[in-house]
């Protein structure tokens, strides 16, 4: 039998300690800045997931948007804290009840390390009871997200026809509206149609969509067709949120 030489077992341990390091080697830690860029090229655009019935029109949910984003973020160890400043809040006095209006700044610091940056954005809301704050809240990280990573759904502000003729209406370019009847002047003056779409849409389960009784008592308000359609919207907004509680079980 051969003898081996020292050499020959040293050299042979070494292959072999070298051999089961390979794979292990770990590559060097991304920065917080290039988690947050592979963040944005993920979650670039955001499909619509929601629809306004009355005004036809799909929009992308604030879950679907922090859905999309906490993924991403999760993934690459990245975390995330939050700062609120409620910016104002006002009372509108109505002939029957009182709506709240706020408007709230949202900051937001993303961690990885000692390594942080912080982006910022304002959202509004508007309730006749106790959740206008939580509306603007929701609203400003809706924003916040979407212009911390350039996320798109397809709006676009100048598009927006229908605050072009309310604009042209007050300026007097437009043909003056008829003078309304005696029953609709019983709606609340402070309840838009738009409003109240807004607020069924903004509640994001079926239980927080049921309990806002607010919310129904001034959808019942409404008179004529108006009310036709946010009832309708209210069900079929209320089946949308029990089928993607279904989903999600």
């Amino acid at each position: 039998m051969a003898e081996v030489s020292r050499a020959e077992v040293e050299e042979a341990a070494r292959q072999a300690l070298a051999a089961s390091q390979k794979g292990t080697r770990k590559m060097p830690s991304k920065t917080l800045q290039e988690c947050l860029a592979q963040t944005m090229g993920e979650v670039g655009y955001v499909q619509k997931d929601a629809t306004n019935d009355f005004q036809r029109y799909k929009y992308a949910s604030a879950e679907a948007v922090l859905r999309k984003v906490n993924t991403s973020l999760s993934s690459q160890g990245v975390c995330c804290a939050s700062t609120a400043e409620l910016v104002s809040h006002e009372t509108i006095q109505g002939p029957k009840k009182a709506t709240f209006h706020a408007i709230v700044r949202l900051s937001l610091t993303f961690h990885k390390g000692s390594d942080q940056i912080t982006v910022s954005g304002l959202g509004s809301g508007s309730d006749s009871g106790d959740k206008s704050v939580m509306k603007a809240n929701t609203a400003a990280l809706k924003y916040c997200l979407a212009n911390a990573f350039l996320i798109s759904w397809g709006d676009d502000p100048e598009a927006d026809v229908e605050t072009d003729k309310n604009a042209a209406s007050s300026n007097g370019t437009a043909k003056p509206k008829p003078k309304p009847s005696a029953r609709a002047r019983t709606a609340p003056q402070t309840q838009s149609v738009e409003g109240l779409l807004n607020r069924i849409e903004a509640h994001t389960s079926a239980q927080a969509l049921a309990s806002d009784r607010d919310l129904a008592e001034d959808c019942r308000a409404m008179t004529g067709d108006q009310r036709t359609q946010l009832q309708k919207a209210y069900k079929r907004h209320e089946r949308a949120l029990r089928e993607q509680q279904g989903a999600r079980a």
